[in-house]
């Protein structure tokens, strides 16, 4: 969520996955010959021992489950998606 709503103090961060965003459309043009198709995941806050020794006091009402960001990937090489690549798929809460 870095990459298009960065936060006091993470500018490089929220930079790093600006970048993620754009390597992720190169990768897919250039996959899309061999029939390769690209995506990337951009979770906002997961409930995570990392989150919670980062940001103890983030509320858990705004946190993703790991469940929920693993379920956006599945879909990912399903066929919901079986015509898209390229794009940044934004989950949060």
């Amino acid at each position: 969520m870095a990459s298009i709503d960065p936060f006091p103090g993470f500018a490089v961060y929220g930079g790093a996955k600006a970048w993620v965003n754009i390597f992720t459309k190169a990768a897919a043009d250039e996959g899309k010959p061999h029939g390769i198709r690209v995506f990337a995941v951009a979770p906002g806050a997961v409930e995570t021992r990392m989150l919670r020794d980062c940001f103890p006091d983030f509320p858990s009402a705004d946190t993703l489950a790991p469940d929920d960001v693993a379920r956006l990937v599945e879909a990912c090489w399903g066929s919901a998606l079986a015509s898209c690549s390229g794009q940044t798929l934004f989950i949060r809460r």
